[in-house]
């Protein structure tokens, strides 16, 4: 019966299932994005006439414009009709900046593509991409909660994740396939344009703003009478029950102050980001070790892409059992994956210097079974990190928690990759572990308090 009533306040499962199918595609458009010319340098500096240290920059332009432009999308996710409004200007900047980056190739003038001038607009483009980055990962906890009954709620949250992932990994491993020349080279930025164009166009046609606005109009009040309670069903922040009180969610700056206060979230906030930010940032630096070890730029292409697909295999599993089972026991979820991911990550970074014969076939074997194991936990961290953070900060916004968890997680990268230019890459490893270690102490001093998820069974 509880189940039923939650489902009809979220509106036609078809309808939150194509929001959440246009919200993940969208999330893998501009993690593709983002990674087009990193995952083929060499053409980038000859089509655009590129400096190694230009094509660094355009990849670090996501963590860069993420830090600032996380602020606004998570105050405008508090806002009136703040889902709606928050997804569609992530999904016009992806849009934009999908388009903008193709003017150089429209041009038809190699003269032009090597100019000042098409790096600018490149720059530009990459700057309007990393701009729907906040709203990929910042907004993902928000959409679920939204759209999706509470026993759904991690999965959910989970597909943007696994699907950024995809993104990352199809580009990095597909990317030199489609490109093996400068005549090419655009053949990849019309795909990913494709990709980025998809979920606008579907957006304007039709992208409700709440559960209410997707049922017909004399269905959008519906009144549920029982146990001398009436319960008024206009959306997901608008719930009122008569002879009970309820918590309503604050505004952002309320929320911000609630976040700050609260100490079990602070440690989970912080933990997340340093298991998230300082990992995924040291991890770009190994392929150079690797190459360094005699290891085949093909083998490290596979190594990587090993990790990537099992994030989206960790996503898939982890957030389905812990719906199913752990919905309540997510403190002790995340220790485990941090427990698994000190391990394996100090297999995956130093097993380079273990021994000279490293790249023979076992060992090249152990290393992508570590790179999966390392991927997998990391698929599965995300979506845990942000359902909790939204449960112990609650009645916050989950746009404000996931805003401030991703703000530390991209400002925990954007340390160590300045840090990698002045750090011997065995420092940056052991940096990196004791980030680890330090995420670990911080979960378990955390108290767990499912704040949002009773509030959700009192109003049933």
């Amino acid at each position: 019966m509880r189940q039923g009533r939650e489902e009809a306040s979220k509106g036609p499962p078809l309808v939150r299932w194509y929001v959440l199918f246009l919200f993940s595609v969208f999330a893998y458009a501009q993690c593709a994005n983002w990674m087009t010319f990193s995952c083929v340098p060499k053409y980038s500096k000859q089509v655009y006439n590129m400096t190694a240290s230009d094509v660094d920059l355009l990849l670090n332009w996501g963590p860069i414009i993420f830090i600032p432009f996380v602020v606004f999308t998570s105050w405008l996710l508090t806002t009136h009709n703040g889902v709606k409004r928050t997804i569609m200007l992530g999904f016009f900047v992806t849009f934009a900046g999908g388009l903008l980056r193709l003017v150089p190739t429209w041009t038809g003038s190699i003269a032009f593509a090597e100019s000042r001038w098409a790096r600018v607009l490149l720059h530009a483009a990459q700057i309007l991409n990393a701009a729907g980055g906040p709203v990929s990962m910042g907004a993902a906890s928000r959409v679920s909660a939204h759209w999706f009954p509470v026993e759904q709620r991690t999965r959910a949250t989970a597909m943007p994740f696994i699907f950024s992932g995809i993104g990352q990994g199809v580009t990095s491993l597909v990317g030199p396939y489609i490109v093996t020349g400068r005549a090419n080279f655009s053949n990849l930025l019309y795909l990913t344009g494709a990709v980025s164009t998809f979920p606008f166009i579907c957006a304007l046609v039709y992208f409700p703003a709440s559960p209410a606005d997707s049922r017909p109009w004399w269905k959008r009040k519906t009144t549920i009478r029982g146990n001398f309670k009436s319960i008024n069903v206009v959306d997901d922040d608008d719930v009122s029950i008569e002879g009970e009180k309820t918590k309503k969610k604050v505004g952002f700056v309320s929320g911000i102050a609630k976040v700050l206060c609260n100490y079990s979230a602070l440690s989970c906030f912080v933990a997340g980001g340093l298991m998230g930010g300082t990992t995924d940032a040291y991890l770009s630096t190994l392929p150079t070790t690797w190459n360094d070890e005699k290891l085949s730029e093909t083998k490290g292409d596979w190594i990587n892409s090993m990790s990537v697909f099992a994030s989206v295999i960790g996503g898939l599993l982890v957030s389905y059992l812990v719906d199913k089972f752990f919905a309540r026991r997510l403190k002790d979820v995340m220790i485990a994956l941090t427990v698994l991911s000190i391990v394996f990550f100090f297999a995956l970074v130093y097993a380079p210097y273990l021994d000279v014969k490293l790249f023979t076939t076992s060992q090249f074997w152990f290393l992508e079974f570590c790179s999966f194991v390392f991927g997998f936990v990391q698929g599965a961290r995300d979506p845990i990190i942000e359902e909790l953070t939204a449960e112990l900060t609650y009645p916050a916004d989950e746009g404000t928690s996931a805003g401030v968890y991703t703000f530390i997680y991209n400002a925990g990268a954007l340390g160590l990759i300045f840090a990698a230019s002045s750090l011997p890459v065995v420092w940056l490893g052991i940096c990196t572990i004791a980030s680890l270690a330090l995420a670990l102490l911080l979960l378990v001093l955390v108290k767990e308090q499912y704040r949002r998820r009773d509030s959700s069974v009192c109003r049933e």
